[in-house]
């Protein structure tokens, strides 16, 4: 951060501007003039009354920063617009179930704080369940708009891939918010089986990694992985199309087994109460699902 000259008697530079969340920011204020009272406000809520405070932000996105002094009744202000950038922006593949032969479509969607005139999107898609990729749309997408829409690398025989969006100068850039920027669509195997999947992996490969890029800061955002799989039943972990003693007998060797196998299949089936673990309370919900009247309750929700 570059400290500014200004003739309003007071000014205030930061030890960094940019950062990921929990932010820790050091300010220094200085003024020509015989100072009685700091006052700052920080634009997510807080205040501090020191000349030279400390101030962690924890919330997101761009942030305004004052500074009020008193110096002899005489009232001076200066504000720096945007000035601190805390960043917790995001890349997140969904999570989709389709049958074999199916046609899925998967969203890659951008959680973005700052604008953001450039995206570089590697993708891959390996694993059990044999996926092609058809093809991608930005139909619909926050960037439908963007002036080009490259696919920077092709790898099909790795199952990998990178898209390149970008926009000219003239071109708006993308305001912070939250949506999809590209639907990949995927052909399902006809030959797939139950309980294999395909990881959809965007946190790079090779020499193309994830990237936002704007006016403002370029970056790696945080990648969050998603996955295709065929259709399960919720607590249906050993896959025999029922809910009985056998898949309590399942979770709890998976819980408390050493080690801890076999795991539900696929995993997701075994967390009925879809609290993102699978533990004990998931073990008693699908106990009282099969044997506590009436049958059948509670309700079991999976991911």
């Amino acid at each position: 951060c570059i400290k500014a000259l200004c003739e309003i008697g007071v000014d205030f530079q930061a030890d960094t501007c940019i950062g990921w969340l929990p932010l820790e920011v050091q300010f220094e204020a200085t003024s020509k003039l015989t100072v009685d009272t700091w006052t700052w406000d920080f634009d997510d809520g807080d205040s501090s009354f020191t000349q030279n405070p400390s101030h962690i932000f924890d919330r997101r996105g761009m942030h305004d920063v004052t500074l009020e002094i008193n110096a002899g009744g005489e009232i001076r202000s200066r504000t720096r617009d945007d000035y601190i950038i805390a960043l917790a922006d995001s890349m997140i593949a969904a999570r989709v179930y389709g049958d074999p032969g199916d046609t899925v479509e998967v969203n890659i969607i951008a959680s973005n704080c700052v604008p953001i005139d450039e995206f570089k999107i590697p993708i891959e898609y390996n694993g059990t369940l044999s996926l092609i990729l058809d093809t991608f749309l930005v139909d619909g997408c926050r960037t439908d708009y963007f002036d080009h829409h490259n696919l920077l690398n092709a790898d099909p025989w790795n199952k990998r891939m990178t898209l390149s969006f970008y926009n000219d100068a003239s071109t708006p850039d993308l305001e912070p918010g939250y949506g999809p920027i590209v639907k990949l669509y995927f052909i399902i195997s006809q030959y797939a089986e139950e309980g294999q999947s395909a990881e959809i992996i965007v946190d790079g490969y090779a020499t193309h990694m994830p990237l936002f890029n704007g006016p403002f800061v370029d970056f790696s955002p945080i990648p969050v992985n998603g996955k295709v799989s065929l259709p399960y039943m919720c607590g249906d972990g050993n896959g025999d199309d029922d809910i009985d003693l056998t898949d309590i007998l399942n979770l709890i060797s998976y819980v408390y087994g050493d080690p801890p196998e076999p795991a539900p299949e696929p995993l997701e089936s075994g967390d009925v109460n879809d609290d993102g673990d699978i533990n004990l309370t998931d073990i008693l919900t699908l106990i009282q699902y099969v044997y506590v009247e009436p049958i059948g309750e509670p309700e079991l929700i999976c991911p």
